[in-house]
């Protein structure tokens, strides 16, 4: 029997954070053609390059929630939020308590979750981690106890997640599941360990990162106006103001970030290693292009 955790709450202030982040990324963006250069500037450059990111959590955290399952069957717990996964056979299920009758009632830690989107480790009374997979009322959760944490879990209906576990109990097990406890981390852990993943990775953040360095060394010795673009016949067009030039920077970023999920993606399937290779391969290959083509700018300038 499966069971989705209230998602309304989380869902709402998730969008709205996220619609926040867009104008803050909006309001940088759009400044960059109208602000002098000047080291101010920098401000409106690091504004879209802190939300970019945040907006790729918030996402992801939203992703999270969307695909939140708990799932009981006569075999094993069955967990999934993102790229989290857990499987416990249920004869290791030790206890199943309230969580406002748990002992000790465990603190959240500092992290990135909001009310109705709680994915975070907590602080309990024992030495045991615990962890929170939460989309509704904290204090109406369920606080299951497996062999290595303890988990803190909101189904919609507590009693009727409570008596499905009993009823699977009573069936027995056909067969004993194999324990399973991904975690996101786990897939950065082999992304980074792999020497050609880290080795394109990095290279396709230094690129853009240079880009924005040289043009911030380069800027004040710019004219009033450049061009940022070229017409038909290859005359300079449209003119704009030198800070034009950092979007380029900005959107060697912004394609990067894309890029390394996507292939982070890819990679954690052995077969499809090679297109995440030729992806990350790929973001080097346009920012450097990216790099080609602030140089013909400034050089027709």
């Amino acid at each position: 029997m499966e069971f989705r955790p209230n998602r309304t709450l989380g869902t709402l202030i998730g969008s709205g954070l996220g619609l926040l982040l867009l104008g803050c990324i909006g309001l940088g963006v759009s400044s960059l053609d109208v602000t002098p250069v000047t080291p101010s500037i920098l401000l409106w450059v690091v504004l879209p390059l802190a939300a970019l990111p945040l907006l790729a959590l918030v996402i992801y955290r939203l992703y999270g929630l969307w695909t939140a399952v708990y799932r009981i069957d006569r075999d094993g717990l069955y967990l999934r939020w993102g790229l989290a996964r857990q499987a416990v056979p249920l004869a290791d299920v030790s206890a199943m308590v309230p969580a406002d009758e748990f002992k000790g009632r465990p603190q959240l830690k500092i992290g990135f979750w909001w009310p109705g989107c709680v994915v975070a480790e907590g602080v309990s009374p024992g030495e045991r981690p615990f962890e929170f997979f939460a989309g509704g009322d904290l204090a109406g959760g369920i606080v299951v106890t497996i062999p290595d944490r303890d988990l803190l879990i909101t189904p919609p209906d507590p009693v009727a997640f409570k008596r499905a576990f009993v009823d699977a109990t009573r069936l027995g097990s056909l067969d004993r599941i194999q324990p399973i406890s991904e975690r996101p981390d786990f897939l950065l852990s082999r992304v980074w360990s792999d020497r050609w993943a880290r080795v394109l990775i990095l290279a396709g953040l230094i690129i853009p990162l240079a880009l924005l360095g040289y043009l911030g060394w380069r800027a004040p010795a710019l004219p009033p106006t450049v061009p940022f673009g070229f017409d038909a016949n290859g005359v300079p067009n449209p003119m704009a103001p030198p800070g034009r030039l950092l979007l380029l920077p900005l959107l060697g970023g912004a394609l990067w970030l894309v890029d390394a999920t996507a292939g982070a993606w890819l990679f954690r399937r052995d077969g499809l290693r090679p297109l995440a290779y030729a992806l990350w391969a790929g973001c080097i290959l346009a920012t450097s292009l990216l790099w080609g083509a602030t140089l013909q700018l400034m050089a027709a300038a």
